[in-house]
């Protein structure tokens, strides 16, 4: 063979190599896909505003009714208290299948208070009380189970009678049994017992 001619079809053979290795790994560009991702819309949170759907946070102080002169509020809630009211009441005692709830009831009067009440003595708890509405959607109080009333080292029921003016305030701790099976899905509550409309607290 001519070795002219070998070597040229070497160097042919040569560049053809490069060139196929040259195409092999040249990048193309790839085409970039932008998917347009949809922000979900917050679900907005719901505004306590005392009923039974939207309690208020204990420690909020409200008026009991649209008008009322009754600001209140409740702290100190606790539904397993069973332990804590019978080391207050030994002889306290439960119905079975009960346990008892407590909490701090605040009531304080306000601006709506009618003149013709201002100075006068009166007792707030025959004007509101604390209760707890069910999960079984009854209402609970210290009546309901008379044999479950507890005596408190500062009890609600034996706060002394005010005088009617603004800003006056009395508390006392409250405790009363209610169906253990009646606490799952309830909430505290203070009654206007004149209206019997119940502000609600979680």
């Amino acid at each position: 063979m001519n070795t002219k001619k070998s070597i040229g079809i070497a160097a042919l053979a040569g560049i053809l190599v490069l060139g196929l290795s040259a195409c092999s790994t040249t990048e193309h560009p790839t085409a970039k896909v932008t998917h347009a991702v949809a922000k979900a819309t917050p679900t907005p949170t719901p505004t306590p505003d005392g009923t039974s759907a939207h309690p208020y946070p204990q420690g909020t102080v409200t008026v009991t009714d649209l008008g009322s002169q009754w600001d209140v509020t409740l702290t100190n809630l606790n539904t397993n208290a069973t332990a804590t009211v019978q080391a207050q009441d030994q002889y306290a005692t439960l119905t079975a299948g009960s346990q008892y709830l407590m909490g701090t009831l605040t009531v304080q009067v306000n601006k709506n208070i009618q003149t013709k009440y201002v100075g006068q003595t009166t007792s707030v708890y025959f004007s509101v009380g604390p209760v707890y509405v069910g999960g079984d959607g009854k209402v609970y109080d210290s009546s309901s189970d008379v044999n479950s009333s507890a005596a408190l080292t500062s009890n609600w029921y034996s706060q002394p009678d005010i005088v009617d003016n603004v800003g006056v305030k009395v508390a006392g701790d409250f405790a009363f049994a209610v169906p253990t099976a009646a606490i799952v899905g309830g909430h505290f509550g203070v009654e206007n017992l004149t209206s019997n409309k119940i502000v609600y607290f979680q």
